[in-house]
């Protein structure tokens, strides 16, 4: 199954829509902007015990 190509206009422009859908800012946010790296979530995760 190929790759579906994704424009960054496009995406921009999914993720306003979906927002003044009432969708929450926290949930898009990690659905189109925020991916952070692994050893971030590690050493975060650590710090919390």
């Amino acid at each position: 199954m190929p790759w579906k190509e994704c424009k960054p206009r496009d995406e921009r422009l999914r993720f306003v829509a979906r927002l003044l859908d009432g969708e929450k800012m926290a949930v898009l946010y990690r659905r189109y902007v925020a991916t952070p790296p692994r050893r971030h979530v590690r050493q975060a995760a650590s710090l919390r015990k």
